[in-house]
């Protein structure tokens, strides 16, 4: 399997080659005056290029090949009618969103987030004013900072248990 792989990157170093020195001259002049110098003073660095190239270009060949399993597999199953029910196609894109929310929500620079949490604060507003006839001293003891990472996890495991839960109902 390695020499078949090892062939393979040598096609694909092959057509690297071809395609960086059959660049234009009329239209890539440059760049092709830089690898043709790039070639004749340093073999070497040239051969890197090449091979890192190369590297690139069959990962993103064997990317390809994947995805292209992955949809081979997934029309071969809704071909068979799995994922045909509406509900779950509906709790699916559902889930979807919610986890896209979340990524989106830790990967957004802090300022961003800052600036989104105080918006929702403020739409809150009058659900806290709507609360403040409520007696909330008898939570007291419960406020501090584990309580609180104690509260998040079990929010976040019942809502994967969910996930699991609906994914296994939907098969």
């Amino acid at each position: 399997a390695s020499s078949s792989g090892a062939a393979a990157h040598g096609n694909v170093g092959l057509d690297i080659e071809r395609h960086l020195l059959g660049l234009r001259a009329a239209t890539h002049r440059a760049e092709l005056a830089a690898v043709l110098a790039l070639k004749k003073g340093s073999p070497s660095q040239f051969a890197e290029l090449k091979s890192r190239l190369a590297d690139s270009v069959s990962s993103a060949q064997r990317a390809g090949a994947q995805l292209q399993h992955c949809m081979r597999f997934f029309d071969s199953h809704e071909q068979r009618g799995f994922g045909r029910d509406g509900v779950v196609g509906r709790a699916r894109w559902l889930e979807l969103v919610v986890l896209a929310g979340l990524l989106g929500f830790f990967v957004v620079p802090s300022a961003a987030r800052q600036a989104v949490l105080a918006m929702l604060f403020s739409a809150m507003e009058p659900l806290r004013a709507l609360s403040s006839i409520i007696d909330w001293g008898v939570l007291a003891p419960y406020m501090g900072g584990v309580s609180h990472v104690v509260a998040i996890n079990s929010l976040v495991f019942l809502l994967l248990c969910l996930v699991v839960w609906s994914g296994l109902k939907g098969q």
